[in-house]
Parts: structure tokens; sequence; C-alpha cells
């Protein structure tokens, strides 16, 4: 008798043995909260403010808690926008953060709004999205959130 494994039994074990390594990203992403919405592509950082700095997130796992949604903006925001001083945002179109394993972003600095590209690896978890920066960041570098449902500006 020639037996197939049921698609049932191939689910159980892969659940299982995720289950057991222990390594649910979608679980162990680390959540930043962003309950001002500072981050948001409208927000003007002032000079009395401390920037924020996205170093320590390079490599996780992590997802945004935020007032002005959970998806990274999918434009250059302008200068000193997102309450940091180099923002990134998606320079792929910002409605692959549904689909794409890894998409380009930019890094602003003070003269180009896409001084360095970088990758960010995306993973969908049914009810929430997490992102993953694939290089080290400079200092006072700050993801930008806004609507996916912006539009593009490709620089």
């Amino acid at each position: 008798m020639n037996l197939k494994p049921s698609l049932l039994v191939i689910f159980i074990v892969l659940t299982f043995q995720e289950f057991i390594s222990g390594e649910n990203i979608c679980d162990e992403a680390i959540i930043i909260n962003d309950p001002l919405g500072k981050r948001w592509t409208e927000y003007s950082l002032d000079d009395s403010a401390t920037a924020i700095d996205d170093r320590q997130y390079s490599f996780k796992w992590i997802r945004f808690n935020s007032t002005v949604g959970p998806y990274i903006a999918g434009f250059f925001p302008g200068k000193n926008k997102c309450g940091t001083i180099r923002q990134i945002w998606i320079k792929d179109d910002p409605a692959e953060q549904f689909s794409s394993e890894i998409l380009q972003a930019c890094i602003s600095n003070h003269i180009n709004p896409c001084a360095t590209l970088i990758g960010i690896q995306v993973y969908n978890c049914e009810s929430f999205v997490i992102w993953k920066l694939m290089t080290e960041i400079p200092i006072k570098a700050g993801i930008c959130l806004g609507s996916v449902f912006d539009i593009t500006v490709h620089f």
C-alpha cells in the first residue's frame, strides 16, 4: 500500500517544528510604540527635541504600534520630518509591503533624499506586517511611517 502524507500532516509537522525551535518571528518581533505619531511623515522635529534613532533595531524583526498606522512611508517626507534627522523610507512601491520579501529603502542625509540604499526584509503575519533592517543604519536615522497608499516618489 502506497501512503502519501496528507497536507494536514505536513502542516502539523511544520507547525510543531516551528513551536519546538521557538522561532515564531511574528510573536517575537519588537513592538515600537509611537503613541504621539512622531514617526509620521508630517511631524516636524523641532530644535529642542531628541531625534529618533533606530540603530538598535538593525538586524531585528520590528513592528509598529502608532496612531498614524503601521506602514513605512513610500516617499521622502522632507528634512527633519518623522521625528528624526535621517529619514528611512521605502523606495519600492509601498503596496509591496503586503507581498514582497525584501524591499529597497532609502536613508536620507542633509543633501540627498536617498543617500544610502538599504534592504528591508518584510514578513506578513496576517493581521500585521513586520520588518527587519538588513544593514547597520547610521546615527539619528529613523523609520518614517505613512499610509501604504501614499504616492511613491523615486529619487
